[in-house]
C-alpha cells in the first residue's frame, strides 16, 4: 500500500488594508505588489498577486526581453490597459477585463501600460526565475518557440464593435445527436 503524501493547503483570505500593496515587493520596481496569500496556502505550488502601477509606463522604456521559467502564468487585467507583446501572438493590448495565459519559457516584453494599470497575476509555482533573453525575436528563434509550442498560441480576438449598442444576437446552436 502507497503512503499517501500530507497535503499543506490551508484556505486562505485576503482582506484588502491601506498597506496591503508594498513598493517594490517584487519583480518590477515600478509596480506595488499585493500578495494574496495563495503561496502560503499551497506551500509555494501557487501564487497569486495583484499589482498596480505606481506611475504611468510609458513607451520605450519598457520592461527588457524576458522569459520566466513556470509552467503557468495568467494574467488578468483589472484596470486600466497593458500594451505587450509575446513571442507567437505577436504585440497586444490588454484592456480591463481582458486575460493572457503564457506558458513558460515564452520572451515577451511588456511596452508600457496606464497609470491606473492593475493586474491580477496567477503562477504555478509561486515563486520562479525570470531570464533577459535577446532584444528581439530572430527567425530562427521564433521557429524554436513555434516548433515547441505547436496548437498552445491561440487568441479570442476582440469583437469589432458596432455603431449601434444592441447586443449582438446569438446564432442557433445545430441540435445535439443522440449517444449511439
Amino acid at each position: 500500500m502507497k503512503a499517501q503524501k500530507h497535503r499543506t493547503d490551508h484556505i486562505a483570505a485576503s482582506f484588502l488594508t491601506a498597506d496591503s500593496f508594498k513598493p517594490r515587493g517584487g519583480l518590477r520596481s515600478f509596480l506595488a505588489y499585493r500578495d494574496l496569500g495563495v503561496s502560503a496556502a499551497t506551500g509555494g505550488r501557487f501564487g497569486a498577486t495583484v499589482a498596480r502601477a505606481v506611475q504611468a509606463y510609458k513607451a520605450g522604456g519598457g520592461t527588457p526581453r524576458h522569459v520566466h521559467r513556470l509552467r503557468f502564468h495568467l494574467i488578468y487585467v483589472l484596470k486600466g490597459w497593458l500594451r505587450t507583446e509575446f513571442e507567437g501572438l505577436g504585440e497586444i493590448v490588454l484592456r480591463a477585463g481582458d486575460c493572457v495565459y503564457c506558458p513558460g519559457g515564452v520572451p515577451q516584453t511588456h511596452i508600457e501600460y496606464s497609470d491606473d494599470y492593475e493586474v491580477l497575476q496567477v503562477t504555478v509555482p509561486a515563486d520562479y526565475p525570470t531570464l533577459e533573453v535577446g532584444a528581439g525575436p530572430s527567425g530562427r528563434r521564433r521557429a524554436r518557440v513555434a516548433a515547441r509550442l505547436p496548437g498552445r498560441v491561440a487568441v479570442a480576438r476582440r469583437p469589432a464593435r458596432a455603431a449601434s449598442r444592441k447586443p449582438a444576437r446569438k446564432a442557433a446552436r445545430p441540435a445535439r445527436r443522440p449517444a449511439r
